[in-house]
């Protein structure tokens, strides 16, 4: 493979990251293509080939760096273990959520460095004492299996924070919170894609060498 994938398993790659985007809800658009979609696609179809190339070298690639596929990126990889993983996509001609996903590396950044300090303003941790209060709550909830409704309400407590604070410090906040718990996810998008898709957050989730260098103006 030479560190990239194969015709076949990119092609699959792309045609389920541009159909996944129809009836997208969340705040950045971004295609992810799941390791059971993959493998239905490419078992499925005659043109990829008798057995098409596997997700573990298809998404060991783009961990390494392979991650530049003409109109669309690799933006993260991440899991919910071993039988689920996925790989995020993002359309380069999508200005508005290549803009927002930018932010949010640059707010992974800021998480960072607040975290490895003890000067931040007392606003901040009185809006990373509420942040701390309604995820608490939000955990004893998805341990009993959440709703659609269950995760609306954390999403208004969560816009309710961001009117009375602003979304750069609640935002912060919240990204600080899952570093501090162990989520080493980089981008504020997870937050709000799994409030409407996932049923609980990702193991990890991983920032591509690709994301870097479309970013890196935006990172300290």
């Amino acid at each position: 493979m030479g560190g990239g994938g194969s015709g076949s398993g990119l092609a699959v790659l792309v045609e389920l990251g541009a159909s996944s985007l129809e009836g997208q809800r969340g705040l950045i658009r971004l295609a992810k293509v799941t390791n059971h979609k993959y493998l239905r696609l490419i078992d499925g179809r005659g043109r990829y080939g008798r057995r098409g190339e596997s997700w573990g070298r298809l998404i060991l690639a783009v961990r390494r760096g392979y991650c530049d596929f003409g109109d669309w990126i690799a933006v993260a990889v991440g899991s919910n273990g071993e039988r689920d993983s996925y790989i995020y996509l993002l359309n380069k001609s999508d200005a508005k959520s290549r803009d927002r996903v930018c932010e949010s590396l640059r707010l992974l950044e800021e998480a960072k460095a607040i975290n490895a300090s003890s000067t931040a303003s007392e606003d901040y941790f009185k809006v990373y004492n509420y942040v701390d209060a309604l995820m608490g709550e939000f955990d004893h909830v998805l341990d009993n299996g959440a709703g659609d409704s269950d995760f609306e309400l954390l999403r208004a407590d969560i816009d309710a924070l961001r009117v009375r604070f602003g979304r750069h410090l609640v935002d912060l906040a919240i990204v600080a919170w899952h570093l501090n718990h162990g989520y080493h996810m980089p981008l504020v998008f997870v937050i709000d894609d799994f409030m409407v898709l996932h049923s609980r957050l990702p193991d990890y989730i991983m920032p591509t060498r690709c994301l870097y260098e479309l970013c890196l103006g935006w990172v300290s």
